[in-house]
Order: C-alpha cells, then sequence, then structure tokens
C-alpha cells in the first residue's frame, strides 16, 4: 500500500529536531537540566552579591571589568555607571590606582597584598589581593578587596593598650623601688637612734629629740601613700570652713624655719585672706610647697611666701631660688610618681604636688608653677575666697 506523503516540515523544526530542542526532547532532555543551572548561577551570584568583600572580574587583554559584586560595586566605585566593560583604573582613585598598578599588572612573585587607602570620608583601609585564572582561551584578572579599617584600627587601640599599660607597670616598678628606699631610710635611721637610746639610757634619758625626725618622715610617706589611695577611691573628704590663711601659714612657717634652721623663710606682712577651705589641707598644701623648697633652695638662701586676696580666690606663694623648673615640665610636676630630670638623688616619692593639687581642685582652685624673677620656681595655691568676704 502505498504511503500518503507528508507535508514538509518548516526550517526552524527541523533545526531544533537535528540539535534536539524539539518541543518533547527540550521538555525531555533538557528544560530541567537548564531549569537547574540556572537556579545554580542565580543563587551563587546572590552569594557573591553579600559577601563583605568587594569581587571585580577583569578580562586581562585589556584590562577591562567584566563584572563586580555588590560591595566591589559600592566599596570601589561608588558611582551609578554600570561597571561591565569599564576600565579597571576608573575604579580607584588615581593615586591609589598609582600605587596599586604595578602590584596588579606587574605582580612580583610572592609578594603580600598591597594594603593602601581607597574610598571613603576619611580613606577607608582595604586590603587588595589579585590572581590570574583561565577559562578557556580566555583570561581573567581577580581582584578581592576586603575592607580592614576596623581590624588595623582596633591593632591600634591594642597597641596604645599595650604601651599604657607597659608605662603603668614601670612606673609601679619605679614607685616601689622608691618607696622601698624611702621607707628604709628613716626606718634604719630610727634603729640605729633607737640602739644609742638603749645604749645610753643607762646614763640618762634616751635622746627622744633625735628620734623625731626619722619618725616624723616615716609618717610623712606613709600619709602621701595613704592620700593617693584615697583618692584613687574617691574616699578623701573636705570640711571646709572660714578660715584666714595668713594666720594658717605663718603656723607652717614657724614650724619650717625650727626644723630647717640653714634656710631664710621670709613671709610677707599683709591683710587678713579669708577663704573657703579645709584647714588642716591648707596647711598640708603649704608644707608641701616648703617641703620642695627646702629641698631645691641652696642653704642660706631666701624661700619667700606671700598671702593675699583677690575677687575670686585667696592665694598663698611660695619662691624658692634653685634650679627652676622647665616651663615643657611643668605639668608633669603634678602627676603621681613623677620624677624630673636631675631630681632622682632629692628624696621623696613624687606624690606631695600630685596630692596638692587634687586637694586645691577638689575646693574649686588649683596649683600653678611659674618661675620665680631671678631664677627658681614659684608654686601658688589659690583657694575660693569665703563667701563672707
Amino acid at each position: 500500500m502505498k504511503r500518503r506523503s507528508e507535508p514538509p516540515k518548516p526550517p526552524e523544526t527541523v533545526r531544533d529536531e537535528i540539535i534536539g530542542l524539539g518541543s518533547r526532547s527540550l521538555r525531555k532532555n533538557y528544560f530541567g537540566a537548564l531549569q537547574k543551572h540556572v537556579a545554580d548561577l542565580a543563587r551563587f551570584r546572590e552569594l557573591l552579591d553579600v559577601a563583605a568583600d568587594a569581587i571585580v572580574v577583569v578580562e586581562v587583554s585589556g584590562y577591562r571589568v567584566v563584572d563586580a559584586n555588590r560591595a566591589g560595586r559600592e566599596l570601589l566605585a561608588p558611582s551609578t555607571e554600570p561597571p561591565d566593560g569599564r576600565p579597571l583604573p576608573s575604579f580607584f582613585a588615581p593615586p591609589v590606582w598609582k600605587r596599586l598598578e604595578r602590584f596588579i599588572l606587574r605582580p612580583e612573585r610572592g609578594a603580600d597584598p598591597p594594603i593602601v587607602r581607597a574610598g571613603g570620608r576619611g580613606g577607608r583601609v582595604l586590603e587588595i589581593a589579585s590572581r590570574e585564572h583561565a577559562f578557556g582561551p580566555r583570561r581573567y584578572l581577580v581582584l578581592v578587596a576586603r575592607d580592614v579599617t576596623e581590624r588595623q584600627r582596633a591593632a591600634r587601640d591594642l597597641m596604645h593598650a599595650k604601651e599604657e599599660a607597659e608605662r603603668v607597670a614601670r612606673a609601679k616598678s619605679e614607685f616601689l623601688s622608691i618607696a622601698s628606699h624611702e621607707l628604709r631610710t628613716p626606718i634604719t635611721s630610727l634603729q640605729l637612734r633607737l640602739q644609742q637610746a638603749r645604749r645610753a639610757s643607762e646614763g640618762g634619758a634616751p635622746p627622744v629629740e633625735k628620734l623625731l625626725g626619722p619618725v616624723q618622715r616615716l609618717a610623712a610617706i606613709l600619709d602621701e601613700l595613704i592620700d593617693v589611695s584615697r583618692l584613687e577611691r574617691g574616699d578623701m573628704r573636705l570640711s571646709p570652713a572660714r578660715v584666714d590663711l595668713r594666720p594658717l601659714v605663718a603656723d607652717v612657717v614657724d614650724d619650717f624655719r625650727s626644723r630647717f634652721a640653714q634656710h631664710r623663710l621670709d613671709l610677707a606682712d599683709g591683710p587678713p585672706a579669708l577663704a573657703l577651705a579645709d584647714s588642716a589641707r591648707a596647711a598640708q598644701v603649704v608644707a608641701q610647697f616648703l617641703e620642695n623648697a627646702v629641698k631645691f633652695t641652696p642653704p642660706g638662701s631666701a624661700i619667700e611666701v606671700r598671702v593675699w586676696s583677690g575677687r575670686r580666690f585667696a592665694r598663698v606663694a611660695v619662691a624658692d631660688h634653685g634650679p627652676g623648673i622647665p616651663a615643657s615640665e611643668r605639668e608633669r610636676l603634678f602627676t603621681p610618681f613623677a620624677r624630673l630630670p636631675g631630681t632622682r638623688t632629692i628624696a621623696g616619692l613624687g606624690l606631695g604636688l600630685y596630692v596638692s593639687r587634687q586637694i586645691a581642685r577638689m575646693h574649686g582652685g588649683d596649683i600653678v608653677a611659674s618661675d620665680t624673677p631671678g631664677g627658681g620656681a614659684t608654686l601658688t595655691v589659690s583657694l575660693p575666697v569665703s563667701a563672707a568676704e
């Protein structure tokens, strides 16, 4: 039986059947796999876009950008222009590209990724690495830029904290050395005096007056340590009252005259200077001024003390004629355990002026150091005037 001839098929149908893209073969053999590949590509693209690192793909032949993920577009090329086809240098500021060019276009074997500043107000620190890959006959350059700004800031903060901890450790070590020496000296002297007193007790009363000096020095050192501890804990308390600073200062000066006869202490005359202050703490500050002046003033030189009152503050100034204090070192004078150059052999823990300034500031006043006319240093404490005055 003769078969009936079928009409010719359209050229498109013939083509699709030859390459296997006819409606049946597409549905059976390709469509599922194609959908899976498209889904995989979309998922991979989404992963690239949520990555924090900037990723830029460049065709090596012309160094033009093929693609960039979201971080690459925002971190490296914050313009609205699509990245596809753009020259690679346009992704960077000219100074940044100049530094990167030799690493990207002419990489050195074994070279570490360069660290550069790019983008953002104030600059962001980016760590940029590059590597070439071949896909068939074409070669591509993949750039990966990581924002390490916070990491470097944290590293700097850690370094500063380390340096500060080392500084505190050195200060504590120096303090322990000084404190042990300062405490050992009066204790040794006291032991010697007590031994002498024991030997002399058979022939009469022990020389008690010779024991007072080492004991007073030991008590002063312990008082300074206690004051610093109270200041650090916030436990120091004041009892301010209306007080005339002139007789208070005169009493302290008389005490120093009896103890240091080799120095000439001059207290200038003047009217009353009424202040609102804790009298015991104010006397402590004046005594610290005189202690410093006695240490640094040659025997026979004058130490001048002045007391006066202004509109807001009553002031006490103690001027010596010693070596003076360089202007660059004056603020350091009021820090704990401060030992200025050339004063290592001078007795003291370096706490007295620190405690004194804190006392003055708790009153609402302050302490400043200045030059003495003719040479030397002057320390001045200001305390608020009494409300009655």
